[in-house]
């Protein structure tokens, strides 16, 4: 799956790119994300009841890193 989206919001802060997709390696989804700023991030999915949680580490075009855990609002049909 292909997904852009900007972050905070409607306030359009950062537009990102994240493909996720199966890691037949490592038998998981998981997610790789540009930035247009030059940022880079990776993360793994994993069912939560209702939904899905990603847990993803990030790298700022200034080198700061990050991690975080997201729970995406919405739906993700093609995780069904």
């Amino acid at each position: 799956m292909h997904v852009v989206f900007s972050l905070l919001k409607d306030i359009p802060v950062s537009h990102d790119t994240e493909w996720i997709g199966w890691d037949s390696i490592a038998q998981q989804l998981r997610s790789w994300r540009g930035e247009v700023s030059g940022g880079r991030g990776a993360g793994t999915w994993n069912e939560a009841g209702h939904g899905w949680i990603s847990k993803t580490t990030s790298t700022l075009r200034d080198g700061k890193q990050g991690v975080a855990q997201i729970k995406p609002r919405g739906t993700y049909p093609c995780f069904s």
